[in-house]
């Protein structure tokens, strides 16, 4: 057997020569300075470069000291590449300090409906906004239907009066060209459309040497009447941690219009640095053990690091989670990922069958599940005791259920966010259906809770004030099949087939007759079928495969398997501390600091991370002018000391203001 070369030191090296040479060559000592102990130095020297040279090759190739460039050859010959620093980014709100929002909904009764295409006379329930207390005057500008498909304006007015039954009375200069419904707002023009142009800097308040620099990514509009517009994008000028930012840390360098001012209302905790080495090898390591496709280590591994080519965003962490009946990974970009969904009216699978066919696929995938969305933006005015029902239809099972909204799911019903009654709907465990935001957090989405429901509707009338007017049943897909003689059937899915909704795969249950046409239709409320884009529209590429272009998605999935991808379930998180602060020190600026770093904190965890509150407590105490921390709620003890997150949910602080309760000792 070989022996194992031992690393010499070179000492040891330069020792070992010497006692060699003096053993063959019986001279004298060797004089420091002199020749002969230089020659010996130089070639101990030599050998000790020599070997070092091999023992740094031999870590360069190891993955468990290699590090640097030699760390990211590695990665290269595993098909990856180190993860690069993330910009950070986040959403602000824009204001108009020179207008006042004023806004009414349309007054309806028994004897008054909702404005026809061509009326000239339209009814307020009052004339001055609840919520901003802004007042329609004697006579300007309005918008009808702001928010919804039916929106136009704008038309001069004039204001005559009240009666009974019909509200008050807006008499316009021209007649409307659409129908409107009682759900619809009539705006007051004022101010006119504002933009903010992409590229509007921001920056943080801490001065010229060393704020932080953002800009808006996509020029943005302030619409007429309007006084504030939330879910304005901005990006960090730089990568990295810098652009990690306080709450309200935000403001304008050079303000887009007269009166503009911006903050954001949450921090932005979606930066990071470069992949470290540590967290590189890591990675590494998972992929060399996942090569066996369809394994969920390997599944989440090929997701994490993947941006959409359609967002801005980055899957910063994947959960995969099994249950009887399906698989599903669930992603998050850092920030609370929202689903993306488009639509699809019309799509011809086949114009004239041979006979026979069976076998289809769609153009786009993922199939979106079916779903309602709002009509209307939200903040909402809800009352005690309004209720939103679903009817479910899950194989041979159709199911309705109702939430009936209370004071305690929302800070204030008559301007409930979409956010609150996402939260609202979630958290009930009664109901088989399940509710996220869209349209950038304005909106709220209702689909069935279970995985395999194929159909959703409103049973009864619903909430109108959330914009929820529709009649029609939502399927996933709707297909419509015709005869020889063009006789249209209408096909639904189980009775005439089945859909891969990963894949786009149809298979009829009854093969089309020669002659026939098979199509995705589109109808009054309802699309031909809604697939999901962005990151989980990408995330479905990577694991699937797109065989067109096989060079960049070859497939990660095993053949015959099928996982779904999912936003997070967001789950609302709030704590309580009671603080022990310096003498002197400003209650309000220790509150912001410990609200941003305990919010941030929280938002950075990832997809079912939970989060020990010792790092809660640490986080605030860390904070200029706190002495001691103590955590009122939740209760802390040695068996309750984590705010706990689901496999599937991710824990996210809304509104730091309310979420986060601070008093003082």
């Amino acid at each position: 057997m070989p022996s194992i070369p031992t690393p010499k030191s070179y000492s040891q090296i330069l020792g070992t020569m010497i006692t060699v040479f003096q053993a063959k060559y019986p001279i004298g000592g060797m004089k420091v300075g002199g020749a002969l102990l230089t020659i010996l130095e130089a070639a101990a020297s030599a050998d000790f470069r020599a070997s070092m040279d091999t023992l740094n090759l031999i870590a360069a190739t190891t993955l468990s000291s290699a590090s640097g460039t030699a760390l990211d050859r590695i990665a290269n010959d595993e098909n990856t590449q180190r993860i690069g620093a993330v910009i950070a980014s986040g959403q602000v709100t824009v204001s108009d300090t020179l207008v006042i929002r004023t806004r009414s909904l349309l007054a309806t009764s028994p004897t008054q409906a909702p404005p026809n295409a061509g009326a000239t006379l339209i009814h307020i329930v009052s004339p001055t906004d609840p919520v901003t207390l802004g007042v329609f005057p004697a006579s300007g500008d309005l918008y009808i239907g702001r928010g919804t498909s039916q929106v136009e304006g704008p038309f001069p007015y004039t204001l005559t009066g009240t009666g009974a039954w019909t509200g008050y009375r807006l008499t316009i200069t021209g007649a409307l060209a659409k129908q409107h419904y009682a759900d619809e707002y009539v705006t007051l023009a004022a101010g006119g459309n504002r933009s903010i142009p992409s590229g509007t800097q921001l920056q943080t308040p801490s001065g010229p040497t060393d704020s932080v620099q953002f800009s808006v990514a996509t020029t943005a509009t302030l619409l007429d009447g309007e006084s504030s517009l939330e879910g304005v994008l901005v990006t960090c000028a730089k990568p990295g941690l810098t652009g990690n930012v306080a709450i309200n840390s935000l403001s304008f360098i050079s303000p887009p219009f007269t009166g503009a001012t911006a903050s954001n209302p949450l921090p932005f905790s979606n930066g990071s640095e470069a992949e470290d080495d540590d967290t590189l090898r890591d990675r590494i390591q998972n992929l060399r053990q996942s090569r066996s496709l369809g394994t969920p280590l390997a599944l989440t591994t090929a997701l994490i690091g993947i941006t959409a080519p359609d967002e801005n965003k980055t899957i910063r962490s994947a959960s995969y989670v099994e249950t009887v009946d399906t698989s599903t990974i669930y992603i998050d970009d850092g920030n609370g990922y929202i689903q993306v969904d488009y639509a699809v009216d019309s799509e011809t699978l086949i114009e004239y069958a041979v006979g026979g066919e069976q076998y289809f696929q769609l153009t786009n995938r993922p199939i979106s599940q079916c779903f309602f969305m709002s009509l209307l933006d939200g903040p909402y005015s809800l009352t005690a005791g309004q209720f939103l029902e679903a009817t479910v239809i899950d194989g041979g099972s159709t199911d309705s259920t109702r939430h009936y909204f209370v004071d305690g799911d929302a800070a204030s019903l008559s301007i409930t966010q979409p956010w609150e009654i996402v939260n609202a709907i979630n958290g009930n465990g009664a109901l088989k259906f399940s509710a996220r935001t869209a349209m950038g957090g304005k909106r709220v989405v209702v689909y069935p809770r279970s995985l395999t429901a194929r159909a959703i509707y409103f049973s009864v009338p619903a909430t109108a004030a959330m914009g929820f007017t529709q009649t029609a049943y939502a399927y996933s897909l709707n297909l419509v099949k015709t005869t020889v003689l063009g006789v249209p059937t209408n096909l639904y899915e189980t009775t005439h087939y089945t859909l891969d909704r990963n894949t786009g795969e149809i298979k009829l249950i009854t093969p089309l007759v020669a002659g026939g046409s098979l199509r995705v239709y589109t109808g009054p409320e309802i699309h031909g079928y809604n697939y999901t884009g962005g990151l989980i529209g990408e995330a479905n590429r990577v694991l699937y495969g797109v065989p067109t272009d096989s060079a960049t998605y070859p497939g990660v999935i095993a053949a015959g398997a099928s996982v779904d991808i999912a936003a997070p379930s967001i789950r609302l998180t709030t704590v309580s501390f009671a603080l022990r602060l310096r003498t002197g020190v400003s209650n309000t600026e220790v509150f912001e600091g410990v609200r941003s770093a305990v919010a941030t904190e929280i938002n950075s965890s990832k997809v079912g991370q939970s989060v020990p509150l010792s790092r809660l407590v640490s986080l605030a105490n860390a904070v200029g002018g706190v002495l001691s921390v103590v955590v009122i709620d939740p209760a802390y003890t040695s068996g309750a000391d984590t705010l706990v997150a689901q496999s599937y949910e991710k824990l996210w602080i809304q509104d730091p203001q309310s979420a986060i309760g601070l008093i003082v000792m």
